[in-house]
């Protein structure tokens, strides 16, 4: 992490002191999660419950024992330096500087003491998030399962611990998110909604990421890594015949569970493949549109133009300069 931003947030805070030099009551299990709870130790997400922001931060409290709660929306801790240790759904994880834990809102977990030199900062990503970069979640069959049972009432925890150390990509991506919100550069919330789509972008395209996840459940998790890995590699010549020929099944049968499966058509799985592809193309080289367009599949110049333009409201050429 960059040395000026661990700096700036390595430092106690006023509630961290009162933590040290006051004692609390520990909650059972059986309470309600932060009922009666010290406003010093639930302090660490007072602020944020029932924030209408999709994406906000703060710091880990250090310390003091976080006992067993889950909460209302999505949370991703990334550890900047030490380590910090969860216990979740019974087991415990000692996550170290450079990893990421992603928990959706059925997650029961506590945290341990940590120590001054355990840094960690926690974003807070809002339920809306899921619906905003739903179609970033389908190449990945663990972010697909995750999402999908985010979204149910009844559905079941799930959460993904990832390692960015070795990235420094991510790893600027997360800092970017900690200077705009923890650090408050005062960014949009649709500017800070699609740096963390391009985080998890990266959790999608680099499955080396990803190092321990909540078990996959369900007959069809053998066909959506199937399918997932034949758009990785194919999607510039992608079609149902050829998927169906590779897993021994008919198109029909297979068209109708890549629905129900990944919510979305064998053909928009395509096109969301190839123009995440171009959205990597336009922002990170300098070939010409035409070129991209060929690249990832498209032979004909203005059918991708007026395919991005569907998606985008907007032309490759003008998309890339405002993103530029």
């Amino acid at each position: 992490m960059d040395a000026s931003i661990l700096a700036r947030i390595s430092h106690i805070s006023a509630n961290e002191r009162s933590v040290m030099t006051m004692s609390a009551g520990a909650l059972s299990d059986s309470a309600m999660p932060f009922d009666n709870m010290p406003l010093r130790r639930r302090d660490y997400i007072w602020n944020v419950i029932g924030s209408r922001q999709m994406v906000s931060s703060h710091m880990h409290t250090r310390f003091t024992d976080i006992p067993v709660h889950s909460h209302s929306y999505l949370e991703m801790m990334y550890v900047c330096a030490g380590s910090v240790s969860h216990q979740i759904e019974g087991h415990s994880y000692r996550m170290e500087a450079g990893e990421l834990l992603l928990m959706n809102r059925h997650v029961r977990h506590s945290i341990t003491a940590s120590g001054e030199g355990d840094i960690a900062v926690n974003y807070i990503i809002s339920r809306d998030f899921l619906s905003y970069a739903a179609s970033r979640f389908r190449g990945s069959p663990h972010l697909r399962e995750f999402a999908d049972e985010d979204r149910k009432e009844d559905g079941k925890a799930r959460f993904l611990l990832f390692c960015v150390k070795e990235h420094p990509a991510v790893e600027n991506l997360l800092e970017n998110l900690i200077r705009e919100t923890l650090l408050k550069s005062g960014a949009s919330q649709a500017l800070l909604a699609d740096t963390l789509s391009l985080v998890f972008r990266y959790f999608e395209t680099v499955p080396s990421l990803l190092v321990h996840g909540s078990p996959e459940e369900g007959e069809g998790n053998s066909l959506r890594r199937t399918v997932s890995d034949y758009l990785e590699t194919s999607y510039r010549t992608a079609t149902l015949t050829e998927l169906s020929e590779l897993v021994g099944m008919t198109p029909p049968y297979v068209s109708r569970r890549i629905t129900e499966l990944f919510g979305a058509s064998f053909s928009d799985l395509v096109k969301e493949k190839r123009f995440a592809e171009a959205e990597r193309l336009l922002l990170h080289s300098d070939m010409p549109v035409s070129a991209i367009a060929e690249a990832i599949g498209y032979e004909n110049n203005s059918f991708f133009h007026r395919r991005f333009r569907e998606q985008y409201g907007t032309s490759p050429a003008k998309w890339r300069k405002r993103d530029a």
